[in-house]
């Protein structure tokens, strides 16, 4: 029996991972979540292929493999807003317009030859829209299917909804409700769910989620690892993350109207930098304050973080977990952030980093760590020792692998929530 037990443990499988975005390389949270489960089921030695829609907005030179133990295929995919095809989806559709414009042809015809060509075990289809193409999977594949869920869209248009007026305020309502009808009849039509927090897992349940369910947070490698911050050293602020998202933009913006006044006057020489990818110059413009650096989009994220002592993560709305937050906890950096921005990470607050919900505790954290340095290397040491716990990406992929061997020999597999 434990030989059989091992054999099952050790099936090598063929897997194809469908993406929203080429996850090479890995410069966001989705894209390093992606990327952690393709390369920790390659080294389980499984047959790893990834379709990744290659966007306008993300676009990427994908001419070299970034490795030689998994496959990339890319096709082109024109997710451009079109204000009369926006129009045309609000007043005669029913799907979130955010789903449509991952529509593409040219996607289509390279998923059904690669089915065709392939007999894939399992499709893994990593966040919500690469599920727009399950009628052409379930017709030209017989694998069974999972959707790894990074977050629950609807969740964050929602917020997005919540931080605005007017007409904007009702279209976004009208968007949050689509995508919430599609997320449920997306994770209805797969036959297995993998959400990326506990926390997801259980709204999902509560929206009528009756799948096999697998809760598989973002992994690191222990390369990430790194040292707390010298408390001798300058202290100074940073934030890193995706400048194109609208709850990072609006968090961003609620921190240099609400706390940076304050903290600017009573600590003039300090300096709070700014990094991130696509900015729209709207947004350029209102960075425009005294000690706020900013830097663009930056080649060496790690280089980036271990600069900066402190981290700050002002969110506000969104969902999943925030896998820079992570990054920047397994670099021994101190992260500030609000109750959303670790939702999903079982962190101790004042322990493994700092959670504030109000300007005034944001303000008054931020000058305790100004006056008391010490505090910030023995907070960072023990971030390092949590990610090591709970998020080493080796150990994360052998569950998952495990299960994906039990699941794939039993229909019949129970709810893992």
């Amino acid at each position: 029996m434990e030989s059989t037990g091992k054999a099952r443990q050790m099936n090598i499988m063929k897997i194809l991972q469908l993406t929203n975005k080429v996850p090479y390389p890995p410069r966001d949270g989705g894209a390093i979540a992606t990327l952690a489960l393709t390369e920790g089921l390659a080294a389980q030695g499984h047959q790893v292929t990834v379709l990744a829609m290659n966007t306008t907005k993300h676009h990427t030179d994908v001419s070299q493999s970034p490795s030689p133990k998994w496959r990339l295929i890319s096709a082109p995919v024109n997710t451009r807003i079109k204000p009369l095809s926006a129009l045309f989806n609000l007043l005669f559709s029913r799907l979130p317009y955010n789903g449509v414009r991952f529509r593409s042809a040219k996607y289509r015809e390279t998923l059904i030859s690669l089915l065709r060509k392939t007999p894939f075990d399992i499709i893994i289809i990593e966040n919500l829209y690469p599920a727009l193409y399950l009628k052409e999977i379930r017709s030209h594949s017989r694998a069974r299917i999972m959707l790894r869920s990074h977050n629950l869209e609807h969740e964050i248009w929602l917020g997005n909804r919540d931080n605005t007026r007017g007409l904007k305020k009702w279209y976004l309502n009208i968007l949050a409700q689509r995508i919430k009808r599609f997320e449920i009849r997306m994770v209805q039509s797969c036959d297995a769910l993998i959400p990326i927090t506990e926390r997801d897992a259980l709204k999902f349940k509560q929206l009528g989620n009756r799948l096999p369910t697998f809760i598989l947070p973002a992994g690191l490698d222990e390369e990430r690892l790194g040292h707390p911050s010298d408390s001798s050293g300058k202290i100074t602020l940073a934030y890193l993350g995706a400048l194109d998202w609208l709850p990072n933009q609006s968090g961003i913006k609620w921190f240099l109207d609400k706390i940076w006044p304050s903290l600017i006057r009573n600590y003039p020489d300090l300096e709070f930098h700014i990094a991130g990818r696509n900015a729209p110059a709207r947004f350029i413009r209102q960075l425009h304050h005294k000690g706020v650096i900013y830097h663009g989009e930056i080649r060496d994220a790690g280089t980036f973080i271990k600069a900066h002592p402190i981290t700050l993560v002002p969110l506000f709305a969104g969902s999943g977990m925030r896998i820079k937050i992570l990054e920047n906890m397994a670099a021994g950096r101190v992260v500030i952030t609000t109750p959303v921005g670790c939702e999903g990470i079982p962190a101790v607050d004042g322990k493994h980093l700092f959670i504030c919900s109000d300007s005034g505790s944001w303000i008054n954290r931020i000058r305790q760590l100004i006056s008391q340095p010490g505090i910030i290397p023995a907070v960072g040491e023990n971030a390092i020792t949590f990610v090591r716990e709970k998020y080493l990406n080796k150990i994360l992929i052998t569950q998952f692998s495990r299960f994906l061997t039990e699941w794939s020999n039993d229909s019949n597999h129970h709810i893992l929530v």
